[in-house]
C-alpha cells in the first residue's frame, strides 16, 4: 500500500469524523405511517391476536402479585424457518422467515401505564402486521388505532417484545414506528400480536447462521406463561441449551418439519438488579438456527439433520475453532476497502521490516507488530475481530520465528466454556512467552487485560493432527492493578453559590479501558499516534502538493474538538456529580495510549453547584458529595436471590482538599472518619486540618470479581457506607 493511498484513507476518516460531528448536531423529522398500510397491518396480525389459545383467555392474576406494577400474563414467540416455501413468499432461492408474537399484560400502577404509553411495531413488506387492543375492566374492548405512528430512527430502541427475531439477521433495513396508546388506565389489560415476515436469499450460500438467541426466564415483571415455538424444514438445524434450570426444549415433528418447543411459566420478577451477571446466573434458554445444504457441516458449531445439538465437548471445541482459524486469512477486514488479513500482514511485515523489525530482539518485535497493528485502526480505519487480529499478530511473530499459542475462551458476562455451544461465543487471545495478549484496540497497550476473559477457564488449540485440545487457566486481575484515582482542590466561592473545583482524574488497568474512551473523545490523539510507540511519521512522505490540504484540514478538526470537548465533558461531569456545573477547562496530562506511560489522567476546572447551604450566616458544605454517586441499595434489593459479580476487582481512591475561607472555622472533622473492611471490600476515610485546609482522604476497594449471595451482608456494610458518606456535611462558622 502506497504513502497515497495511506494518505488517502486518512483523509476519509477526517471526512467520517466531520460526518459524526455534523450528525451530533443534526435532527431528523419523523415519518407518519402511510394510512393505506394501517388496514392491511391489522388484518395481518387479527389472525394472530384472536386465536384460540387457552393461555391469552385469562385475565386475573395471581393474588401474590397484586403489589407488582405490572404482569405478562401471557408471551408467545413462534418463529418459522421455511425453505419450501410453504408460506405466502415464492422462489427457490429464498429461506421464508416468519415469526408471530403475542404478549397479554395486566397493568396494575401508573408506572406501568407510562412504561407501555407508546406501542412499537414493524413494517417492511406487505405481509407484516400488528394489532393491539385494550380489555377494560367492564368487560368493553378497545382497538388501539395507529393512524398516529411515526417511524423511529434508531431500531436498537425497540424494546425486546416488540422486535422481531429476524431483524438482528437480516441486512435490509426494516422500518419500525410508535405509536402512542390513548386512555390507558391501571387495571386495564393490554394485549397486541405482530407479524414479520422475511425472505433470506440462501442460493449461493453454503451455509447462514441466525445470530444467537437468549432468552431469560425472569423478566422485569413476572410471567405467567412464556412459549417458544421453532419450526424447521429438513435445511435447519438447531442447537439449543438451557441453563441454571431453565426448562428444555421439548422436540416433535409436524409433517415434514422439525417442530422445538419451549415452555416457562410462574416465573418471578428478576428483583435482584445490581452486581447480576444475568447471562451466567439467571434461568435461561440460547438457541441459534443454522441453514445449510451440507456442505461444511463438519466446520458449523451445529449437530446432525434432525438433531438438536445441546453440547460441544473440549476435543470438538478445539477441532472446530482451529478449523474457522485456518480460514482467517483470506477473510476481509472492516474498512479496508477490500482488503483481506493475509493482505494486511504483508504490507505490515513489509514496513516491520523497513523500520529495523526483522533485527530488534524478540521483545521489542512483539512491541513494534502489536502497535503497528493498533496503528493501523487508528490511522486507516481498519476495524479487526479477536480472531482476525489474532491471526495478524501471529503471522507477524511467525515471521520472526516467535512462537504463540492460540487461547479460546468465552465472554464472562455471557457464558462459561463449559456452555459454549455457538462459534459467536469464542473469544480469542494469543499466549506468547507466557503472557496473554488481547485484541488491540485504538487505545489499548501491549498486555492490556480484557475484562471480559481475564480469570477465564480457556482452551489451546491443537495446530496439528498430533496435538490435543489442552485446558488453560488465563491469569486473573487483582484490585491493585485497576485503579480510579481522583484529585480536588476546592475552594469556596465568594458568591457563596458554587464551589471552584480543579479535579486530576487518573486510571489504570481495566478501569482506564472502561473510561478511556469518554475521556479522549473530541481529543485529538489520533494525530499523535506513532508518537505512541515511536513509529514511523505518518505524514513524511506525504506529496508536497496535498500537505496544506493536510494542515488545513487537521487544524480545521482541532478547533472543531476544541469547542465541543467542554461541552462534552460538562455532560459527563454533571451526570457523575448529580448537580449543575460552570465547567471551564480540560487537558490531558497523559493518554494512556503509550507502553511507557500506560496511565491515563486528565485535569478539569469547573464551578460547581448546588453544594452550598446557608443556615443564617454558618455554610454546610457537601464536600463528600464531590465523590460522585454511589449506589443505593433499596428496601426490596436487600435480600438477595443470586451470587454477586462486580465485574472486576477495583481500588477507587479520593483526596478532596478545600481550603477554608477567610473568616470561618470548621466543625465535623471528626464526623468524616469511617472504617469498614471485610473480605468482600473495603470503605475508608479519614480527614485533618493542617495549614487551614481541610483533606478528606477517600477509599473504597471492591476486594473479589465474584461472591457469593451468603456474603451479600457484608457486601450492604461497605456499600451503604460509602452511600451515606455522599450524604455527609462540614459545618463553616463564622469566627465573629
Amino acid at each position: 500500500m502506497d504513502f497515497m493511498n495511506i494518505y488517502m484513507k486518512w483523509r476519509s476518516v477526517l471526512l467520517a469524523l466531520f460526518a459524526s460531528v455534523a450528525l451530533a448536531t443534526t435532527g431528523y423529522a419523523q415519518e407518519i405511517i402511510d394510512e393505506d398500510f394501517i388496514t392491511v397491518l391489522g388484518e395481518n396480525a387479527r389472525e394472530v391476536l384472536n386465536e384460540a389459545d387457552a393461555d391469552f383467555s385469562v385475565n386475573a392474576v395471581p393474588a401474590k402479585w397484586n403489589e407488582e406494577s405490572v404482569v405478562a400474563i401471557g408471551y408467545k414467540k413462534h418463529i418459522l424457518f421455511d425453505k419450501k416455501r410453504s408460506g405466502l413468499l415464492g422462489g427457490k432461492e429464498n429461506l421464508v422467515l416468519i415469526e408471530r408474537k403475542r404478549m397479554k399484560l395486566k397493568l396494575l400502577d401508573k408506572t406501568s401505564v407510562d412504561d407501555f404509553s407508546e406501542l412499537y411495531f414493524r413494517y417492511s413488506s406487505k405481509f407484516d402486521g400488528f394489532s393491539a387492543v385494550i380489555h377494560k375492566p367492564d368487560g368493553t374492548k378497545k382497538e388501539i388505532q395507529l393512524t398516529r405512528a411515526v417511524s423511529i430512527e434508531d431500531n436498537d430502541k425497540v424494546p425486546e417484545f416488540f422486535k422481531s427475531f429476524f431483524d438482528q439477521n437480516v441486512s435490509n433495513r426494516n422500518e419500525y414506528y410508535k405509536v402512542p396508546v390513548a386512555d390507558l388506565l391501571p387495571g386495564d389489560i393490554l394485549e397486541f400480536a405482530s407479524l414479520t415476515s422475511s425472505t433470506l436469499n440462501v442460493k449461493k450460500t453454503p451455509y447462514y447462521q441466525f445470530d444467537p438467541q437468549y432468552e431469560l426466564c425472569q423478566k422485569g415483571m413476572p410471567v405467567m406463561k412464556h412459549k417458544i415455538i421453532i419450526e424447521t424444514d429438513n435445511n435447519s438445524f438447531i442447537t439449543a441449551r438451557s441453563i441454571n434450570g431453565a426448562p428444555e426444549f421439548q422436540q416433535s415433528s409436524n409433517g415434514d418439519f422439525n417442530v422445538y418447543s419451549w415452555q416457562d411459566e410462574n416465573r418471578e420478577r428478576l428483583k435482584d438488579v445490581n452486581f447480576v451477571n444475568e447471562y451466567m446466573v439467571l434461568p435461561l434458554v440460547k438457541f441459534q438456527i443454522t441453514y445449510t445444504d451440507g456442505r461444511e457441516i463438519k466446520y458449523l458449531f451445529a449437530g446432525t439433520k434432525g438433531q438438536m445439538k445441546n453440547t460441544f465437548d473440549m476435543a470438538e471445541i478445539g477441532r472446530k475453532a482451529y478449523a474457522n482459524y485456518t480460514g482467517v486469512g483470506s477473510s476481509w477486514v472492516y474498512g479496508a476497502s477490500g482488503a483481506t488479513v493475509d493482505a494486511i500482514s504483508n504490507m505490515l511485515w513489509g514496513k516491520l521490516k523497513a523500520n529495523g523489525g526483522k533485527d530488534v530482539p524478540e521483545d521489542k518485535f512483539i512491541e513494534m507488530a502489536y502497535y503497528y497493528i493498533r496503528h493501523t485502526q487508528v490511522f486507516n480505519n481498519f476495524y479487526y475481530s479477536d480472531k482476525q487480529f489474532c491471526y495478524l499478530l501471529g503471522q507477524l511473530l511467525y515471521a520472526r520465528k516467535i512462537p504463540s499459542e492460540i487461547i479460546v475462551t468465552t465472554p464472562n458476562n455471557l457464558t462459561s466454556p463449559a456452555n459454549l455451544l455457538f462459534e459467536s461465543e469464542l473469544s480469542w487471545c494469543l499466549r506468547v512467552k507466557n503472557k496473554y495478549i488481547f485484541r488491540a484496540t485504538e487505545h489499548s497497550n501491549l498486555y492490556d487485560v480484557d475484562e471480559t476473559m481475564t480469570g477465564n477457564d480457556a482452551y489451546k488449540l491443537p495446530v496439528n493432527a498430533k496435538e490435543q485440545t489442552e485446558a488453560v487457566k488465563i491469569s486473573d486481575v487483582k484490585s491493585e492493578n485497576s485503579k480510579s484515582l481522583f484529585q480536588f482542590f476546592v475552594t469556596v466561592d465568594t458568591s457563596l453559590k458554587w464551589l471552584n473545583v480543579e479535579r486530576t482524574t487518573a486510571y489504570t488497568g481495566i478501569q482506564k479501558e472502561r473510561n478511556i474512551y469518554s475521556a479522549l473523545r473530541f481529543t485529538p490523539y489520533m494525530f499523535n499516534d506513532s508518537r505512541t510507540y515511536n513509529g514511523p511519521d505518518d505524514y513524511e512522505k506525504v506529496p508536497e502538493k496535498y500537505m496544506d490540504q493536510v494542515y488545513q484540514q487537521k487544524k480545521a478538526l482541532i478547533e472543531e474538538f476544541k469547542e465541543r470537548k467542554p461541552e462534552y465533558m460538562k455532560g459527563q461531569m454533571e451526570g457523575d456529580l448529580g448537580v449543575s456545573v460552570n465547567y471551564k477547562d480540560f487537558q490531558v496530562v497523559t493518554e494512556g495510549r503509550s507502553f511507557k506511560k500506560p496511565e491515563l489522567m486528565y485535569k478539569e476546572t469547573a464551578q460547581v453547584g448546588e453544594k452550598i447551604r446557608k443556615a443564617g450566616k454558618k455554610l454546610l458544605i457537601n464536600l463528600p458529595g464531590l465523590m460522585g454517586g454511589q449506589l443505593q441499595i433499596r428496601k426490596d434489593e436487600r435480600t438477595r436471590n443470586f451470587d454477586i459479580d462486580v465485574r472486576h476487582p477495583r481500588q477507587l481512591k479520593w483526596q478532596i482538599n478545600m481550603t477554608i475561607p477567610a473568616g470561618y472555622t470548621l466543625e465535623g472533622v471528626e464526623e468524616l472518619k469511617t472504617n469498614v473492611d471485610n473480605e468482600t471490600g473495603s470503605f475508608i476515610t479519614s480527614a485533618k486540618v493542617e495549614n487551614n485546609m481541610l483533606t478528606i482522604d477517600i477509599q473504597k476497594i471492591y476486594k473479589q470479581k465474584n461472591i457469593s449471595k451468603e456474603k451479600w451482608p457484608q457486601m450492604l456494610e461497605f456499600v451503604d457506607a460509602a452511600y451515606n458518606f455522599t450524604h455527609k456535611l462540614i459545618l463553616l462558622k463564622p469566627v465573629n
